[in-house]
């Protein structure tokens, strides 16, 4: 069962060919996320080597474009694609009923462009500015951070649509139990790699993904598929921000 939920976790987060499984229930999806931190700490590693080969051969720059690409990649931009979908509704929407309708649009509008090429840019900034000797460790524990956020979200919430979605599985089925087992995945990983300074901005990336959270409940009463993939794009941001003030930068 272990190792479904697992697979089940790898099958939505990343693009890599795993067995189909059959016979796949609301709370086995649910379950699943527990797993989220483990499959980050599995797209991190390899961006991390990539990172570490490439930087024998490239400058900083070309190298942290590539690492962000290559994740974009990995994970079939599906949380890329929730980031912009949320800018959109939650920009022109003016109430509740409008801000899922533009949401579940599959058209981009010029707010989601706008927020890709923000979100983009400050990632590459504060990969760029790290210093080469704490990179790839950041590089496998920032996919790791959005993903514990998306459980922490999760967990914590209850679906936004009425009508059921995609991802209503995961939140209606993602308790204490879920959270727990992420939270402590994550925070064994962020400790061993960062030690205490891992922990500590693992904490801020928690405490924005409940405010924002509360910002999301204020606006359509829950969470969407859309809001749990944005939630973990901006989270990445806050870990590499977390990790760029602790480092001094350069």
């Amino acid at each position: 069962m272990i190792g479904e939920q697992f697979i089940l976790a790898a099958q939505l987060l990343t693009i890599l060919p795993l067995p189909s499984m059959s016979q796949v229930s609301p709370a086995d999806l649910g379950r699943s996320m527990r797993y989220y931190p483990l499959v980050g700490l599995g797209l991190g590693t390899m961006l991390a080597a990539v990172q570490y080969s490439l930087s024998h051969w490239l400058p900083a720059l070309p190298v942290a474009t590539i690492a962000l690409v290559l994740l974009v990649i990995l994970s079939g931009a599906l949380h890329m694609d929730g980031f912009a979908d949320m800018c959109d509704g939650f920009y022109k929407g003016r109430n509740k009923t409008e801000i899922l309708s533009i949401m579940k649009d599959s058209h981009s509008g010029a707010m989601a462009v706008v927020g890709i090429a923000c979100l983009f840019a400050l990632k590459l900034s504060f990969l760029w500015s790290l210093p080469q000797a704490i990179l790839p460790r950041t590089l496998i524990l920032m996919p790791a951070a959005g993903r514990w956020a998306m459980v922490l979200l999760a967990s914590s919430s209850s679906y936004a649509r009425s009508e059921g979605g995609t991802a209503k599985g995961y939140v209606d089925h993602a308790g204490l139990k879920e959270a727990a087992i992420a939270a402590l995945s994550i925070g064994l990983a962020g400790g061993l790699i960062l030690h205490g300074t891992g922990l500590v901005i693992l904490l801020g990336v928690s405490l924005f993904a409940l405010i924002f959270r509360q910002y999301v409940i204020s606006k359509i009463g829950g969470v969407t598929g859309d809001v749990l993939g944005a939630c973990g794009e901006m989270s990445e941001c806050i870990f590499l921000l977390g990790i760029c003030l602790a480092s001094g930068g350069r």
